[in-house]
Formats: C-alpha cells, structure tokens, sequence
C-alpha cells in the first residue's frame, strides 16, 4: 500500500494516524538515549588515549 496510488478509508486514516504518532514517540525516545552518546564516547576515548600513554616504550626510561 505504501507507495502507490492506494486511499485510505476513514478507519485507516485514524489507524494510520495513530501509528505515525506511535511511531514519532519512538523516535522521540530513540534521540533522546542517543543524544549523549557522542560525548560519552569521547570522555571514554579520552581515558584510553591516557591509559595508552602510560604503556609507551618513552616511560619505561
């Protein structure tokens, strides 16, 4: 149905309707998990270049 020249019935429209909304709520709640990820992972990326430092062969002198 999706793509085509296909209408929708008044009971689809509101089927429809309703599942778009469901479907932005998701959405909604998805960006709202991923939002602070880029700068976790840059604060862990940050601690393992620290770490790292620590085991170069310049330290061991």
């Amino acid at each position: 149905v999706l793509g085509t020249n296909y209408t929708a019935s008044d009971n689809e429209k509101c089927s429809v309707k309703y599942l778009v909304e469901s479907m932005k709520q998701e959405l909604s709640s998805l960006d709202q998990v991923l939002l602070p990820l880029p700068a976790k992972r840059e604060k862990l990326n940050a601690k393992i270049l620290a770490h790292e430092a620590l085991l170069t062969p310049a330290r061991r002198l």
